[in-house]
């Protein structure tokens, strides 16, 4: 299982900002906030969909395109 299917708890094939926002959260990372994790989402959400594709968090974790 990929952290991206643990993010997509409706398996709809996105993760929406609630998602994130949990899914982060449940991290329990030091000072990174609902906000901030909000603001992240809004960064990576590249075509503003409200919500995120596999493709989009791959872009912005390795700054290219997934080529498989």
């Amino acid at each position: 299982m990929t952290f991206f299917t643990m993010l997509d708890l409706n398996k709809d094939g996105t993760v929406n900002d609630k998602e994130l926002v949990d899914g982060i959260l449940d991290l329990q990372i030091k000072g990174l906030t609902k906000d901030r994790i909000l603001k992240i989402f809004d960064v990576i959400d590249s075509n503003k969909s409200g919500t995120l594709q596999l493709g989009e968090i791959w872009f912005f974790i390795e700054g290219s395109q997934p080529t498989a």
